[in-house]
C-alpha cells in the first residue's frame, strides 16, 4: 500500500482510496470513546460509596419519604451503569464477532473458487454457508439462554438486600453479551466433510486496524472496571446506637428523653449517623445574591435535614466553623435556630455568611429559623447518600420533633436500659453500633464490586483473544511475502 504526499489533497484521496479503513477506525474510536466517558469514571476515589451526579436521575426523596427511597435511587443508578457497560461491551462483541466472521469468509474464498472450478453450485454453496452461519446463532443464542439464567439466580441469591429495596438481578445480564461472543468466537461452527485446501490469504487492512482498535478499546473498559474501588471506606468508631420509635406526643416524648439521657449520650433524627436525611425544598434569606447576572434576595436550595440534640454534633465528629452549637436552651418555646454546613453556608449566603440570616423551610409555611452556626460535618457514607443534596440544616430536636430517632452512645458511655426509654414514651426497635452498620452497608458495595469486577475480567479476555486472533491472521497474511523476501 502506497501513501501519497501529506497534504489535504493527499488526505482526501487516501480517504477516497480506503474509505473502510477510515470509517471503521472512525467507528471504533467513537465506541471507544464513549466508553472510556462513562466506565473511566469507576476508577475515581470513593465512586462506589458516592455515585457522581453526572448520572441521570430524578428529585425520589421529600420530607415523608423513608431513608430506603434514596438507597432505591441509587440502586436505580447502579442499574444504569451496569446496563450502560452491558451496551459498550455487547457492542465491542459485536465488532469482535463480525470481525473474526470476515476473517472466516476470507479464509473460505480459495475454497469457494476450488469447489465451483470442481462443479460445484452456488446453491450448494450458499446452503453451507447459510447452514455454518445458522450454527453460530444457536450456538449464541443458546449460551446466552444459559448464561442468563445462571446470572439471574446467581444475583438473587448473593444480594444483601434491605428494607425498602428490591434485588437487581437484571443488572447480571451485562455478562451475557460477552460470554456469548467468548463461546462464539471459541467454536468456528465448521459444516460439511469437503476437503479443505487453504492457500495463502488475509483479511484486508481495514479490518485489521479496526479489530486491534477494538482490542485496546476492549482492555481500556477492562482497566476502568478492574481499579474500581474495593468497597466504601470510612472510618468507623466504637459507636453505640439504639434505634427508636415515639408514635405518641414526640415533643413531650422527646423532652423526657433528653432530661432522663446521660451526659455523652446524643439522640437525633434516624440515619444521622450515616448522613441519610430527609430531602426538603428550602428558602434563604441569602442578602446580595446573584442567579446568572440577575440579583436575589432568597435562594431556594433543596437541603438535607437532620433533627439533633446539642451532644450530636460531638457524637458524629462535626467541626465548629461559625457562630455557636445547638443548646439545651434551644427549647421548643425558643426562637426557632439552624446550624448550616459548609456546603450550605456557601451556596445560600452571600459571601457565606450565614450566622445571622435566616432560612425557611418550605413545608412548615412562614416559620423562619435563625442561623446560629455553621459546622464541616463528615461526608455522608451511607449507601444512597449521594442521592442527596451537598447542604445539610440541623435543627434542634425539641423545635423539630421525631418520630424515629436513634440514641448514639460515644466510647466509654453506656446506653440506657430500655426500660427507661419506653418509661419515657418510645419503642426501642434495635441496638446496634457504627461499626455493624458499616458491615452492612459495604455488603451492599461488595456485591456490585463482584459484578463489575467479571465484567471487567471478562471484557479484558475478549480484547486479548480479539487482538490475538487479528495478530494471527495477520501474520498468516503476510507470511509468504516475508518467505519470498527471506529467499
Amino acid at each position: 500500500m502506497s501513501f501519497p504526499s501529506p497534504s489535504a489533497w493527499g488526505a482526501l484521496h487516501f480517504a477516497r482510496r480506503r474509505w473502510r479503513l477510515v470509517l471503521a477506525t472512525v467507528g471504533v474510536a467513537l465506541v471507544a470513546a464513549a466508553a472510556l466517558d462513562i466506565l473511566t469514571r469507576l476508577g475515581q476515589p470513593g465512586v462506589l460509596a458516592d455515585f457522581p451526579s453526572w448520572l441521570p436521575r430524578g428529585d425520589a426523596t421529600d420530607r415523608f419519604a423513608p431513608i430506603a427511597t434514596s438507597r432505591a435511587a441509587t440502586i436505580a443508578d447502579q442499574q444504569t451503569l451496569l446496563r450502560a457497560t452491558a451496551v459498550v461491551l455487547a457492542i465491542l462483541s459485536g465488532l469482535a464477532l463480525a470481525g473474526l466472521g470476515v476473517i472466516r469468509a476470507g479464509r473460505q474464498g480459495h475454497d469457494t473458487a476450488i469447489h465451483r472450478a470442481v462443479g460445484a453450485s452456488r446453491r450448494v454453496l450458499r446452503t453451507a454457508a447459510g447452514l455454518e452461519a445458522a450454527c453460530v446463532v444457536v450456538l449464541v443464542t443458546i449460551a446466552a439462554a444459559a448464561l442468563a439464567t445462571f446470572g439471574w439466580s446467581w444475583a438473587e441469591r448473593t444480594w444483601p438486600g434491605s428494607p425498602g429495596t428490591a434485588p437487581f438481578a437484571a443488572s447480571a445480564l451485562a455478562l451475557l453479551p460477552i460470554g456469548a461472543a467468548i463461546v462464539a468466537t471459541l467454536w468456528p461452527g465448521r459444516v460439511g466433510s469437503a476437503r479443505r485446501i487453504h492457500a495463502p490469504s488475509g483479511p484486508p487492512l481495514e479490518l485489521h486496524v479496526a479489530g486491534l482498535l477494538l482490542g485496546v478499546g476492549a482492555a481500556a473498559v477492562a482497566a476502568a472496571l478492574l481499579l474500581a474501588p474495593n468497597v466504601v471506606r470510612r472510618p468507623v468508631t466504637t459507636l453505640q446506637l439504639m434505634h427508636l420509635r415515639a408514635d405518641r406526643s414526640p415533643p413531650a416524648t422527646i423532652a423526657a428523653l433528653l432530661s432522663d439521657l446521660a451526659p455523652g449520650l446524643a439522640l437525633a433524627s434516624a440515619g444521622t449517623e450515616l448522613g441519610l436525611g430527609a430531602v426538603e425544598q428550602a428558602t434563604t434569606d441569602c442578602g446580595q445574591c446573584r442567579i446568572g447576572s440577575l440579583p436575589a434576595r432568597f435562594l431556594t436550595p433543596r437541603v438535607v435535614t437532620f433533627a439533633t440534640s446539642p451532644d450530636t454534633f460531638g457524637a458524629i465528629g462535626a467541626r465548629l466553623l461559625a457562630g455557636r452549637l445547638l443548646t439545651p436552651e434551644d427549647a421548643q418555646a425558643s426562637e426557632p435556630v439552624v446550624v448550616v454546613n459548609r456546603a450550605l453556608a456557601a451556596n445560600g449566603f452571600e459571601a457565606a455568611g450565614a450566622v445571622g440570616r435566616r432560612l425557611l423551610l418550605d413545608a412548615e409555611g412562614s416559620r423562619w429559623y435563625r442561623v446560629v452556626g455553621v459546622v464541616d460535618t463528615p461526608t455522608p457514607t451511607g449507601f444512597g447518600a449521594a442521592q442527596l443534596p451537598a447542604e445539610q440544616a440541623w435543627f434542634a430536636l425539641p423545635q423539630r420533633p421525631a418520630a424515629f430517632m436513634t440514641v448514639m452512645g460515644r466510647p466509654g458511655v453506656t446506653l440506657p436500659a430500655d426500660a427507661l426509654v419506653v418509661g419515657a414514651g418510645a419503642e426501642v426497635l434495635e441496638r446496634t453500633s457504627l461499626a455493624a452498620l458499616a458491615r452492612v452497608e459495604a455488603s451492599r458495595l461488595r456485591w456490585l464490586h463482584t459484578l463489575l469486577l467479571l465484567a471487567g475480567a471478562t471484557a479484558l479476555g475478549v480484547a486479548a483473544l480479539t487482538a490475538g486472533l487479528l495478530v494471527a491472521g495477520w501474520l498468516a497474511a503476510v507470511r509468504p511475502e516475508v518467505g519470498v523476501r527471506r529467499s
